[in-house]
């Protein structure tokens, strides 16, 4: 009786101090993945909206090649690129 009172605290010391383990801060890395801006990629919808032209304003999809098909403008290159790259790319 007296050994299995002690085995019990002996595995009773032992978790305590298994929940003892150190602090550890998240990498560097690991913030400048989450700071870094959204890039679009196929089957990404994009919502266009043209001033004064309410026949071009939609929501256009990313094709499978990466490209945004837009009118008058044609085949826009979207892979890659983040939403402001695309808005130089499309004005």
């Amino acid at each position: 009786m007296k050994s299995t009172a002690s085995l019990f605290r002996a595995l009773l010391a032992v978790s305590m101090l298994a929940g003892c383990s150190s602090y550890r801060p998240t990498p560097a890395a690991f913030h400048e993945v989450l700071d870094q801006p959204y890039r679009l990629g196929a089957g990404d919808r994009v919502r266009v909206t043209v001033f004064e032209q309410d026949g071009l304003t939609n929501t256009y999809s990313v094709d499978q090649s990466g490209y945004l098909s837009f009118p008058l403008v044609g085949s826009v290159p979207a892979r890659g690129h983040t939403a402001q790259q695309l808005e130089k790319e499309i004005a």
